[in-house]
């Protein structure tokens, strides 16, 4: 059906190799790379089971962005603590009240910073028990996705 051309077409002045085929409509060479899809289930249990499933994977992809947002919290608390130590670690350097100007600004921010850490690990981590709570009741109730998940 779909034959291999040396000389490329018109449209394509510098593509060579193109395939070319005038057999296929397309609608079809579009759809020539996408997923074969499942034939539907005619009962309404099956269907209500995938449902539930696709439920599933969705708390589980929501509980993932929530460890993401948890991982980016420890990161941003941790930053001002490193900031500190430096500052601490090269005090003999320096006297606090010849920098007082700089260095009112730095511990304001590292304060922000660690508000701000802290905001983002407790809110993932209450989310993350939310989700889990959530996945636990499914389980309770259809124990054939308990028996997927687990």
């Amino acid at each position: 059906m779909a034959r291999r051309t040396d000389a490329a077409p018109s449209f394509f002045p510098a593509v060579k190799g193109l395939i070319v085929s005038p057999a296929i409509p397309i609608t079809q060479a579009i759809n020539l790379g996408t997923e074969k899809r499942m034939p539907l289930k005619s009962g309404k249990h099956e269907q209500s089971e995938s449902l539930i499933i696709n439920e599933v994977q969705l708390l589980l992809a929501e509980k993932r962005t929530s460890l993401a947002a948890m991982r980016t919290g420890i990161a941003v608390f941790a930053l001002p603590l490193s900031v500190l130590s430096v500052l601490i670690a090269t005090s003999k350097y320096y006297d606090i009240l010849d920098v007082i100007h700089l260095a009112i600004p730095v511990f304001v921010l590292c304060g922000g910073l660690v508000v701000l850490g802290v905001y983002l690990t407790h809110r993932s981590v209450s989310r993350i028990r939310r989700f889990d709570d959530l996945i636990h009741e499914i389980k309770q109730q259809n124990h054939r996705v308990n028996r997927i998940v687990n």
